[in-house]
């Protein structure tokens, strides 16, 4: 031990421990990226603990090894048979349906305690944060952030409204246009005359909407630079007016449920089921584009969110929005070819803010999302044990680990070099999460836990055995 750095493996009491899951992350490239100095913070780590190779347990798969991590338990005993589990007196193909899809993936089907259940009653606070089987919780003093930091519910999808130039066959684009106006009832001083339109937020979900107001002002006498969204009678200073690239604050607005609607889920696994039809609804804006004349316009809107089946306790969610300032990375994500099929997972450095997000941007804003609340818990609140889940190397694992085999009847190395890459790319996003982490509390008694649930084998070819069995009658 006496080659370790002061604050690994401390036996003080009043210990805290953090449990980093990454799911799909394999041994073989933790320790090959570790030797080569790829993933400084992760070797950091192995040379101050121990480092493991572990069996899954059957079925190899997300729900299934998640529950035993958090449990102790083998399947047998906690039930989580992958993400489509049946239980006995249920039709055979009931646990598919739309409704129980990923219903693996709840505490309510695990028959194991969960550690931080244990802790719990112990008197230890526990922040379980997007951990699979970490939702609905039975703790009485922990917190729960259900999903990636991302509200789980929307009654709306994103919008942009823009001027007429801008608008093409999508269906989240609204066209706006602009009336001058020289006479004003308002404090805002414009060199040129206000430019003013309104704007509808509404959905398929919600019964009529909101009516907002735009205006435009030049504030320097250099051309338009300033717009307002909102009410007018919230328009009294030129503070309030965003630059190109701001963001207003949340806005936190009363909406009616149409009857039989209930909005959408970000989580395929989680149905979030309203109460009642009268329900607030969370959004933001971002100013995109203002040319100086006034003629060229964008502005870019988030989802409606609800704060809905997002965290525990309820009044959290709302908190976190304003708080943390979140909102800025809540954009749609667009998937691009990159070779044979794959996916693309490089980072975009030319994106503009509010354009669709290649994969790896997604993830690396995900794992800044998760420090921000973590570091927020802990200054606020405070935790003794905290468990979160981060999904990037399963993806990866799924789609691109085949290019990496010889075996492959489509390989070439040019592909295995690419994806080799790209690989490289995604475990040191990891080991920046990590490192981020270690500089907030390793000084601070803190026990950390790098775990994964299951590897990977290679694959390029995938058979469907359910066709052949419904044709002959099984």
């Amino acid at each position: 031990m006496k080659d370790k750095e002061q604050g690994f493996l401390s036996s003080e009491k009043g210990q805290k421990m953090i449990l980093m899951g990454f799911d799909g992350a394999m041994p073989y490239f933790v320790k090959r990226f570790s030797k080569e100095g790829k993933t400084p913070n992760t070797a950091r780590l192995i040379k101050n603990g121990f480092f493991a190779d572990a069996y899954s347990t059957p079925p190899c798969d997300t729900p299934t090894n998640w529950a035993t991590i958090a449990t102790g338990a083998d399947t047998g005993v906690h039930g989580v048979t992958s993400f489509y589990i049946h239980i006995p007196g249920e039709p055979l193909d009931y646990g598919a349906q739309d409704e129980q899809r990923g219903r693996g993936q709840l505490s309510t089907y695990c028959n194991a305690e969960y550690l931080w259940d244990t802790a719990d009653r112990a008197g230890k606070k526990c922040l379980i944060i997007n951990y699979r089987g970490g939702w609905p919780t039975n703790m009485k003093n922990g917190i729960v952030i259900n999903g990636d930091g991302k509200p789980v519910h929307y009654i709306g999808t994103s919008m942009r409204y823009v001027t007429p130039q801008f608008m093409r066959d999508e269906e989240q684009l609204c066209s706006v246009k602009f009336e001058k106006i020289n006479n004003f009832e308002g404090n805002i001083k414009s060199y040129s005359s206000i430019l003013r339109s309104e704007i509808r937020v509404e959905s398929p979900y919600i019964e009529g909407g909101l009516t907002l107001k735009i205006l435009i002002i030049d504030s320097e006498g250099k051309g338009y630079d300033r717009v307002f969204i909102g009410r007018l009678e919230d328009c009294c200073e030129e503070k309030q007016f965003l630059k190109i690239g701001g963001w207003t604050d949340w806005f936190e607005e009363e909406f009616k449920l149409l009857p039989g609607k209930k909005g959408k889920s970000t989580i395929y696994y989680i149905q979030v089921k309203p109460d009642s039809p009268n329900i607030k609804g969370f959004f933001r804006f971002m100013l995109k584009r203002l040319s100086p004349d006034g003629s060229e316009f964008q502005l870019f809107r988030t989802h409606i969110f609800t704060t809905l089946g997002w965290t525990y306790p309820a009044e959290l969610g709302p908190e976190l929005l304003k708080n943390l300032d979140l909102g800025k990375d809540f954009y749609p994500r667009v998937d691009k070819p990159l070779v044979d099929g794959a996916l693309y997972w490089s980072v975009d450095e030319g994106r503009e803010a509010g354009e669709s997000l290649s994969k790896i941007d997604e993830d690396r804003m995900q794992a800044n999302r998760l420090i921000k609340i973590i570091e927020y818990i802990q200054k606020t609140y405070g935790w003794d044990m905290c468990f979160f889940h981060f999904h990037l190397m399963d993806r990866i694992n799924h789609h691109i680990l085949g290019n990496l085999c010889p075996e492959n009847p489509d390989y070439t190395e040019s592909k295995s070099k690419e994806s080799l890459q790209l690989y490289e790319i995604a475990y040191k996003l990891i080991d920046d999460f990590v490192g981020e982490l270690m500089k907030r509390y390793l000084k601070k008694n803190t026990l950390f836990v790098y775990v994964s649930d299951h590897a990977a084998v290679p694959t390029w070819k995938y058979v469907r055995i359910a066709p052949a069995l419904i044709k002959a009658g099984l």
